[in-house]
């Protein structure tokens, strides 16, 4: 399990603790993240570098072929991952996750407008950025459940700005290549998940679903970007079900 940005590998407890009791779940801290912060800080970060660093964690932890669940950051980790390195997986499961930025010009701006955020975050800390990130629309029906954003944010207070303001800019999807043209060679069974409340995040997983041989694609009703968080559920059973047909 690959949690998003701001998040931890403690992220997914709602979602992999039942389900441990049928499968080996295993939720890492991505860079930055959680307690993953004893790495060298100068390194460059890169979406190719994480999905070579998940296939050492396959090999250190002597995991054969598992099924690789990604939401949003962690699910462009584990796309590449599925691209560069299809052999250390039977099956991807992609939440709320797009293919990338496949015209210059867009990758250029949004590059430019992550290393705008990132030093906002770092003059004005991290309570201060995840206001202002949470109240985007991208989040729109986080805001609609007060409590459950009010539990999201405190448990993300802990993260370090100097470190989320390097992931955010040195991860920006602006600075990450476009795999839309590698779709069609990926053959591993793939599950979409997407909120049906996140219309653009719908439409990039049912993009995608049209371009992979072996997709299929699910939109849960009632909820957003952060499908897990708010259905956790129906995202449960989903998950369930489709390793039931992977297996």
């Amino acid at each position: 399990f690959l949690h998003g940005f701001l998040g931890a590998g403690s992220d997914w407890g709602e979602i992999a603790a039942p389900l441990a009791e049928d499968y080996f779940c295993v939720c890492p801290d991505l860079p930055g993240h959680g307690a993953n912060i004893t790495r060298d800080f100068d390194a460059q970060l890169s979406i190719p570098q994480l999905a070579l660093e998940l296939r050492a964690l396959c090999a250190a932890l002597s995991l054969n072929a598992p099924i690789v669940v990604g939401y949003s950051l962690g699910g462009r980790v584990a796309l590449a991952a599925a691209v560069r390195h299809p052999e250390i997986m039977q099956a991807l499961m992609l939440e709320s996750t797009s293919a990338g930025l496949d015209i210059e010009a867009q990758r250029q701006a949004r590059a430019a407008t992550d290393d705008a955020r990132a030093a906002v975050l770092l003059a004005d800390g991290i309570a201060a950025f995840m206001r202002t990130w949470y109240a985007a629309p991208l989040f729109e029906s986080l805001q609609m459940r007060p409590q459950l954003l009010a539990k999201l944010q405190a448990a993300r207070m802990c993260n370090d700005a100097r470190w989320m303001s390097k992931v955010v800019s040195e991860l920006s999807p602006g600075r990450a290549a476009s795999v839309w043209a590698e779709l069609p060679s990926v053959r591993l069974r793939t599950l979409l998940l997407a909120g049906a409340l996140d219309v653009r995040y719908t439409e990039s997983a049912q993009r995608m679903c049209a371009a992979m041989p072996n997709a299929v694609c699910t939109v849960v009703a009632d909820a957003g970007h952060n499908v897990h968080l708010e259905q956790p559920t129906a995202y449960r059973q989903a998950l369930r079900d489709y390793s039931l047909q992977c297996n």
